[in-house]
């Protein structure tokens, strides 16, 4: 029985825990999207790859996390995610993420290029410097990418809804079937204790009748 009861309360915690952990989701990620800024989760800039420039490295809506990293101590060859504010007006604005292809050692200018040879055959014209600079690239998972760029925020939003609602529904079927358990073996024992007693009683009398004959 102890063991049912710090199970039930590990289980209660638990579903707490990620009541909280999906309200501070919602909340981040809905203030990023309310202000056009890259949604950033537990210190990581969280994104959509939206283009081919990157592959095969990077696929079209793999799912991102970019870590703030020290501008001084990216080296050649890190993927970085930056915001474009070059003069191309259909892309201005946007954040980019594309490997370094070289660093000025003077002015710590940044030349930036795109894996994809046939999109991105040349480095790209406009520099990264710290001002435009947002993170290097730390993980990517083509498994989670399941939305664009410009519907991240929102679908972002409606992912980690739906993930811990099954997380919830979980927890909350598993604390129910050790609950149902927990009453069926209650039953069970309180049957056992009325047979038992039922026994002893029929057999007392049994005894009793004997005696008096």
């Amino acid at each position: 029985m102890k063991k049912i009861k710090v199970l039930n309360k590990i289980i209660t915690v638990i579903s707490v825990l990620l009541f909280i952990l999906a309200f501070y989701i919602i909340i981040t990620l809905t203030t990023a999207t309310k202000q056009n800024e890259q949604p950033k989760l537990f210190g990581y800039h969280v994104g959509i790859v939206a283009s081919s420039s990157m592959e095969p490295t990077l696929e079209v809506n793999e799912f991102i996390f970019v870590k703030e990293k020290k501008f001084e101590n990216l080296k050649v060859g890190d993927i970085i995610l930056f915001k474009y504010i070059g003069e191309d007006e259909r892309i201005k604005g946007q954040n980019i993420i594309h490997r370094i292809y070289a660093i000025d050692e003077e002015t710590g200018e940044i030349t930036t290029k795109g894996d994809n040879e046939k999109t991105n055959p040349t480095p790209d014209i406009d520099k990264v410097t710290k001002d435009n600079y947002i993170g290097k690239l730390s993980w990517h998972s083509k498994l989670l990418g399941i939305a664009k760029m410009k519907n991240l925020g929102t679908n972002l939003i409606f992912i980690i809804i739906i993930f811990c609602c099954l997380l919830l529904f979980v927890t909350a079927t598993i604390h129910f079937v050790i609950q149902f358990k927990n009453y069926k073996k209650a039953q069970e024992e309180e049957k056992f204790k009325e047979k038992v007693i039922e026994e002893y009683l029929q057999e007392h009398n049994k005894t009793e009748q004997e005696n008096k004959e």
